[in-house]
């Protein structure tokens, strides 16, 4: 230590420092025994920088005594001791002191306070804001003694507490004051986003307007971001503003290529929040061109007939109609019209017929103008006279057994079929049931229960269109 010997009066404090490099862990002793803490009525521990430690008694709780400080850390430990030899002052002298001048203080609003003094020599306490003294139990303040220490504690702190705190401890020797400096602040609240920026979809060289509202305290600190690249200032086409919580992203003469994720973060000193949304920029309108033309078309009478188209430039205000020879066709039981919505067009005819011979146009339109193709349809006939590629052949049944006779017919068009018997039609019902499949050609008579007036007698097939 640096004074091995320490000699004080009555009532005053007793200073003990020590350098000690690399310890672990200190200890201070009175009396070898008992193991001084801070806090402790009477004792005050400190350490001013990393090897500089210090010990500070009050005479008035302690008797004369040998102080002892022991360090240690993994590898070594040390001690070493100094006698502290107090001695009783003349009553006259002994004016009440401050073990530690008052420090100013930074209070948050709505919180409480507490202030704690330690003065020598049995005085009593006075504590006043602002040159006002200050009364126990009234308007939150609560003023506390015990011995030489004096608490003040205010329940919640208000602007008005702000100013310059006075504590004066005084006995019948004199007083002495203590002053400090209150500051007020505003409570801290981590920054938050209460109203976050809104989906938008525009059209390039338009403009568009994000905006966010935030609170917090400190007042946070806002950054805009648009497609993970910060913005960190006002560009070409970029604002940013704000008017007390509102903040304003506005972009002018929107781009394609800004079209994406936009996303606002705030932060302060307690906390930080973000919110994302997405900006969707369409192309402006432009005339509209097709990127091929038709080809014409020949296709047999009842055969599919398909046709696509695509746009070069598609916008959701482009039209696209279909016409056949001057009239505009519509989605049908025969006709479908559709489109992929990238800009690629489907015209389709499940079954062409003579009728649909001429021009086939489609047509694109906006409002920076029109395109249009055109392709010749030519729908073939290709008739062909019925024939059989299989005929019925007879059969000898016994009465009231089944009987089936059937034909296989092609022809172009498709050709109606009928059976006789005896030369008068036959009608499918329960007894006898007839079937044709116009798709393969397949046609059949099934007689349940032949009856003996059926016998040896004829059953003929007759086709036509």
């Amino acid at each position: 230590m640096a004074h091995l010997e320490k000699t004080i009066e009555k009532g005053g404090l007793a200073h003990f420092e020590a350098v000690i490099k690399n310890a672990t862990n200190v200890q201070w002793l009175f009396n070898g025994q008992q193991q001084l803490q801070s806090g402790q009525d009477g004792v005050k521990i400190s350490q001013d920088d990393k090897f500089e430690f210090r010990l500070t008694l009050d005479s008035n709780k302690f008797e004369s005594g040998r102080v002892t400080i022991k360090a240690s850390n993994a590898s070594d430990s040390l001690e070493q001791s100094a006698q502290m030899t107090v001695t009783q002052k003349a009553k006259e002298s002994q004016t009440p002191s401050f073990t530690d001048q008052l420090k100013d203080i930074s209070a948050e609003i709505g919180k409480p306070l507490s202030i704690d003094v330690i003065a020598l020599n049995e005085p009593n306490f006075k504590w006043l804001l602002n040159g006002k003294p200050l009364e126990d139990g009234k308007d939150g303040i609560h003023i506390l003694k015990d011995n030489n220490k004096s608490t003040l504690k205010i329940d919640e702190i208000k602007p008005e507490h702000a100013g310059t705190i006075t504590v004066v401890a005084e006995n019948e020797a004199g007083k002495s004051e203590s002053n400090a400096k209150i500051s007020v602040e505003s409570a801290k609240m981590p920054a938050k986003i209460s109203d976050g920026p809104k989906p938008v979809t525009a059209t390039e060289k338009e403009s568009v307007e994000f905006s966010t509202t935030v609170s917090g305290e400190p007042q946070p600190k806002v950054k805009w971001i648009l497609n993970e690249k910060i913005i960190e200032t006002s560009q070409e086409n970029i604002i940013l503003s704000s008017a007390g919580d509102k903040h304003t992203l506005r972009i002018n003469d929107l781009k394609s290529e800004q079209s994406g994720k936009i996303e606002v973060r705030v932060e302060n000193s307690v906390g930080s929040d973000s919110a994302s949304t997405e900006l969707k920029v369409k192309p402006a309108e432009i005339k509209p061109k097709f990127k091929a033309t038709l080809s014409d078309s020949k296709v047999e009478a009842g055969k599919p007939l398909t046709f696509n188209v695509s746009l070069e430039n598609p916008t959701p205000n482009t039209k696209v109609n279909w016409y056949l020879n001057g009239k505009k066709l519509e989605t049908n039981d025969q006709i479908k019209v559709s489109e992929d919505g990238n800009g690629i067009f489907k015209l389709e005819i499940s079954a062409a017929t003579p009728d649909m011979n001429g021009t086939l146009t489609v047509r694109a339109e906006n409002s920076q103008g029109s395109d249009e193709n055109k392709a010749r349809i030519e729908v073939t006939t290709g008739e062909r006279e019925p024939q059989f590629s299989k005929t019925p052949r007879g059969d000898d049944v016994e009465e009231g057994a089944g009987v089936k006779f059937s034909a296989v017919i092609s022809g172009v068009p498709i050709p109606e079929v009928e059976w006789y018997l005896n030369d008068q039609v036959i009608v499918s019902g329960d007894e006898i049931r007839i079937k044709y499949d116009t798709e393969t050609g397949k046609t059949s008579i099934r007689i349940f229960k032949t009856k003996v007036e059926q016998v040896r007698k004829n059953i003929l097939l007759y086709f036509f269109y």
